[in-house]
């Protein structure tokens, strides 16, 4: 494992791969996506519903100025809505809301009550599970997924043996692809840049009993300038959870400093705009209720971007609650 301490260091760490010059076919790398096991809804789907529409509103209501803080910033007991005085793990999940950690919460979520002991653990199990079964949840779960997959895929097929997860938001998809990778004797260099700590934390634990060597992990603590990761040399890049929060002007300019001879593949994603009362339910809750704001687009305004940026024929993979859509572009 190495920290660098300047970009041009994680330059070197990633020159000192060779370029196979192979390039990705559609179906190797989109192999079994459609087999995927995305998770059901295990409640009734008018309580989740109208759980969300009273934790929603709750939140609305509340004096906005002290109720909103930065991600992951401790709040007030009084300032978050009623449930999380009900229940220890959606209390730790608002605590630390749009962080990795809530993220990973979603993804390791046990769904049932069947398996507490007590009343008051079957009830607390209850109002979690209400939360964990909103389209947000489950599609997060299901974008993880899709992401894993088409890792997997890339990196068993041989193609690609250099890969940088921007922001860490599938930090978790990349560790376990490139534990598939290394499982098959392929050598696969892996950085893990994030601003945060905390983020690059889970990932130093994910990694915990992967094998060392010439598999290494390469992680940065701090990315103090878009320069750290401008134009790495890398086959591909992994950038899920990351354009949500940037404008379309600043994402088009960022996306254009990712381009690199080397790059065969670029995986992202963006929530959608889901049409009908639901949508505008579900991001009323998350701007409310979890304070998540975020940048919401169509599809076709997704093609769009991509595309002024350089990014030609891109593929967009939706799971099955269509809230979020995993952006492919690879070289052909």
């Amino acid at each position: 494992m190495i920290i660098p301490n300047n970009a041009d260091e994680i330059v070197r760490f990633f020159n000192s791969s060779e370029d196979n010059f192979l390039s990705l076919t559609p179906e190797e790398l989109f192999f079994g996506i459609n087999e995927l096991l995305f998770p059901n809804r295990t409640m009734p789907w008018p309580l989740v519903w109208a759980y969300i529409a009273v934790a929603a509103c709750e939140g609305w209501l509340r004096n906005e100025s002290l109720h909103y803080g930065q991600p992951g910033q401790l709040m007030p007991m009084n300032r978050l809505y009623t449930f999380d005085n009900l229940s220890c793990e959606l209390r730790r999940f608002k605590m630390g809301r749009a962080t990795h950690k809530a993220v990973g919460q979603i993804y390791h979520h046990r769904y049932g009550i069947f398996n507490k002991d007590t009343l008051k653990g079957k009830f607390e199990a209850l109002l979690t599970d209400l939360t964990f079964n909103t389209d947000h949840a489950l599609g997060l779960i299901g974008r993880y997924l899709i992401v894993k997959k088409l890792l997997e895929n890339a990196l068993l097929g041989g193609k690609i043996s250099t890969v940088a997860s921007l922001a860490c938001g599938a930090g978790e998809a990349v560790v376990n692809a490139v534990a598939a990778a290394q499982k098959k004797g392929l050598k696969v260099k892996t950085a893990f840049l994030d601003i945060n700590d905390k983020a690059l934390e889970m990932v130093e634990k994910q990694l915990v009993g992967l094998p060392p060597g010439d598999n290494a992990f390469y992680l940065v603590n701090v990315i103090k300038n878009q320069r750290w990761f401008s134009a790495l040399p890398v086959d591909a890049l992994e950038l899920v959870g990351l354009i949500d929060y940037i404008s379309d002007k600043h994402l088009i300019k960022f996306l254009r400093s990712l381009k690199n001879p080397r790059l065969k593949l670029l995986i992202s994603c963006n929530i959608l705009r889901k049409p009908g009362l639901t949508g505008e339910l579900e991001r009323f809750f998350l701007r409310h209720a979890l304070q998540w704001p975020l940048y919401y687009r169509t599809e076709d305004q997704l093609r769009a971007i991509f595309q002024s940026a350089g990014y030609e024929k891109v593929r967009l993979i939706s799971e099955p609650y269509s809230l979020f859509s995993v952006v492919v572009w690879f070289k052909q």
